[in-house]
């Protein structure tokens, strides 16, 4: 049984039908989560796991960018209310440190479930391809977020190891290609490894790294060319 808020009952009860018909529609392979979406996710989990404003307030600014970009679309209604029930549930989250009544948990869990509701509605690649360097830091970045709120999992943890040894190799071979900009990421890249303590992740320290990294990555393609969300 369903027993969400009113705004999100709808989208998540309806969620194992959402899925089918998205799988139906890009039997190909799935495409790369669209960046602010995971950016949100991260921004999210790392408020949860601190409480710091700071997260808060750049969960936002993504999401100024999701909004802008999904207005543009030529049937924006739907990806514009789940992105009104996304908002909610992320101030649920932000107000479930102030209200005892609310379940903090249980709040994130359902704005992470409505969050990856995106991607159903998102256009998929016609041909699959593979995660690109800056799609691996995002995903490792918010696995170590995820983990952060609550006791690691073999399984995320195993994960976070996989994504951490395709970095690697993508290093290796942007070490080949752009030999400056290798050098300008690397040393980030090993400290940002050394970020743990008694087997937990120091998040600001990592974070740190990660936007430094991913803000590199930008500047160094061309305008645009990171983009995932194609409108």
């Amino acid at each position: 049984m369903c027993d969400f808020s009113t705004r999100l009952r709808p989208w998540l009860c309806a969620l194992p039908l959402i899925l089918l018909q998205g799988s139906a529609l890009a039997d190909v392979a799935p495409a790369p989560v669209e960046p602010n979406v995971l950016d949100m996710e991260r921004f999210l989990l790392l408020y949860r796991a601190t409480g710091d404003e700071r997260f808060m307030q750049r969960l936002n600014q993504h999401g100024e960018q999701f909004q802008h970009a999904i207005a543009g679309r030529k049937d924006p209604n739907t990806l514009h209310n789940l992105w009104l029930t996304y908002q909610e549930s992320a101030q649920r989250v932000h107000q479930a440190y102030a209200v005892r009544e609310l379940d903090l948990d249980s709040e994130l869990d359902q704005a992470l479930q409505v969050s990856g509701l995106f991607s159903a509605f998102l256009p998929q690649a016609e041909t699959a391809t593979a995660p690109s360097l800056a799609d691996n830091l995002r995903q490792l970045a918010r696995i170590k977020a995820a983990l952060a709120t609550q006791a690691a999992t073999a399984s995320g943890s195993l994960k976070a190891s996989a994504i951490s040894a395709r970095i690697d190799r993508q290093l290796g071979a942007l070490a080949r290609s752009d030999a400056e900009l290798y050098a300008s990421i690397m040393p980030r890249w090993r400290y940002l490894q050394l970020t743990e303590r008694n087997g937990k992740t120091l998040l600001y320290p990592f974070n740190a790294q990660i936007e430094f990294i991913l803000a590199r990555l930008q500047a160094a393609e061309p305008r645009g060319a990171s983009e995932r969300l194609q409108l």
